[in-house]
């Protein structure tokens, strides 16, 4: 049996065999689980250590329909986001479970993403470079159509919870990036002298990386470099061996166009 609110309760319990086996703070739950029993060398113990809790918790959550989990998700947003909420009891496997339960009934998930498809964003970056993840969390932090969204953690995708890239990239977010017209290059070439200049004592300047032309303003960010690391960690130009080389820079459209 699992026993759910609003809000929290003075003192949520975990109930096995009849006996409460722990007491939580902060949690809008109670759970009964008279079937789960504690190891054989372990049973004169009275009370559960937090994975002994979990697997007696998902005994009673991965039991429930459909229609109960879904009720009990609902109750249970105060743990949907994606960061960490402080609490030692692990509630990401907790609600994990629960979205595994409505993904398979496609009414469910239907019924969920029509609710929350303009509120909630997933926070889900698989298939995606690191480059790629960097550059959708830095446009969805300035989007301004990000009010009354929330992130949610990454499993949401499963209930068809558009993800922070997806969101980026129907708004155009994602940096799209081309060569340099004759204007922007010259530019480009008084920055390189500059560097050269200034910096030619600290990197070898030899070879400088080519920089490339954000287009599309609606991109989360002015600029950004791409780095690979160094076979050899070879030696700069002051001697100190450098680690990590720029392969490439690029920059919004709109970097050359100011006075």
């Amino acid at each position: 049996m699992m026993k759910v609110g609003r809000g929290t309760f003075a003192s949520s319990r975990i109930f096995a065999g009849h006996q409460c086996r722990l007491t939580m703070k902060g949690y809008p739950f109670v759970i009964s689980n008279p079937g789960f029993r504690l190891e054989k060398d372990d049973r004169d113990r009275d009370t559960f250590y937090e994975k002994e809790a979990l697997r007696c918790t998902l005994g009673v959550v991965e039991q429930l329909s459909g229609e109960e989990a879904f009720a009990v998700f609902e109750h249970l947003t105060k743990f949907w986001a994606s960061a960490g909420s402080g609490n030692p009891f692990p509630m990401r496997k907790v609600i994990e479970a629960l979205v595994r339960i409505l993904a398979k009934d496609e009414d469910l998930r239907r019924r969920f993403r029509a609710s929350y498809i303009d509120k909630l964003a997933a926070a889900y970056f698989m298939g995606y470079s690191e480059n790629e993840k960097r550059l959708a969390k830095t446009w969805f932090s300035v989007w301004p159509g990000r009010e009354g969204f929330r992130t949610v953690r990454g499993c949401f995708h499963e209930l068809g919870i558009r993800t922070i890239p997806e969101l980026c990239r129907e708004n155009d977010g994602f940096a799209v990036v081309r060569k340099p017209d004759a204007r922007e290059l010259s530019c480009i070439h008084f920055l390189q002298e500059i560097v050269r200049e200034d910096f030619g004592d600290l990197v070898s300047c030899t070879v400088l990386p080519e920089c490339r032309v954000i287009a599309n303003e609606k991109a989360g960010v002015e600029g950004y470099a791409s780095t690979h690391l160094t076979r050899t960690g070879k030696p700069g130009g002051s001697g100190l061996r450098v680690k990590r080389e720029i392969s490439g820079i690029n920059l919004k459209v709109s970097c050359f166009q100011r006075n």
